[in-house]
């Protein structure tokens, strides 16, 4: 049996002396696990359309283990990401911690879609003197992360108080509690916790309803921008239980 997806190569790792093995996120079926064979002979056909930062249209042959690659057509090489150092890592480092959050039954177009929307983003911001620490690629990094933990089922409570149980109110600050969500300040406890702007809800709520060519619009301060990125960090660790770089 064969089937034809759109995916986007993640990384790669050698296999026997001529052979790979790929994981790949597909428009179809999420995250799998699939071989290549001959790719890594001098003049093999398919090794470009599976190198990782890849867009490609793959044609798969169902096996017992992992699905083969049967042909190939490449859609975006993402050149110029691959040219920019500071892109490349950017998108490299991106790409390790989706590798890590998302399950291999997890089957998600809109993981897929804001994949490719935040690689093109970086393609076409690649062209200019942008610096990648800094906004807009910074908020289009953050932007993608809180769409996975969104469409993967993380999502942190945001809207009602864990302990009371009634709905926000507005205030400057939060208590958010790692394991569980936000306070309204009815309570204290000694667990540890995070102080969470009201921006950042507003920033993150945001990101999961609108897509990057809105995000890469929005002007936010140091401080609100320091506040976004270590709730991200924190969460994101939460969720895999170890430690991560953004």
């Amino acid at each position: 049996m064969e089937v034809k997806t759109e995916v986007i190569i993640l990384k790669s790792w050698k296999s026997k002396e001529y052979n790979r093995i790929y994981s790949i996120y597909s428009k179809e079926f999420g995250k799998m696990l699939i071989s290549a064979l001959g790719v890594r002979k001098m003049k093999a056909k398919l090794a470009s359309s599976l190198e990782p930062l890849t867009e490609s249209e793959l044609f798969l042959v169902k096996c017992r283990s992992l699905d083969r690659v049967k042909g190939a057509i490449t859609l975006k090489p993402y050149l110029k990401i691959k040219r920019n150092l500071d892109a490349l890592l950017l998108s490299k480092g991106t790409i390790e911690i989706l590798d890590k959050l998302v399950e291999f039954d997890l089957r998600s177009q809109e993981i897929f879609l804001a994949l490719k929307d935040f690689l093109r983003f970086l393609d076409k911001l690649s062209t200019s003197a942008a610096n990648f620490e800094q906004t807009p690629a910074k908020l289009a990094q953050l932007s993608f992360f809180w769409k996975v933990i969104f469409y993967s089922g993380y999502f942190p409570r945001l809207n009602h108080c864990i302990f009371c149980q009634q709905k926000i109110t507005e205030k400057d600050f939060y208590d958010f509690y790692i394991s569980q969500g936000i306070s309204c300040g009815c309570q204290k406890r000694n667990d540890f916790k995070f102080k969470l702007h009201k921006n950042t809800i507003k920033l993150i709520k945001f990101f999961v309803s609108q897509d990057i060519s809105a995000v890469a619009k929005i002007k936010i301060g140091n401080k609100d921008l320091l506040n976004l990125k270590q709730f991200t960090k924190i969460n994101l660790e939460r969720i895999l239980d170890k430690k991560v770089v953004i």
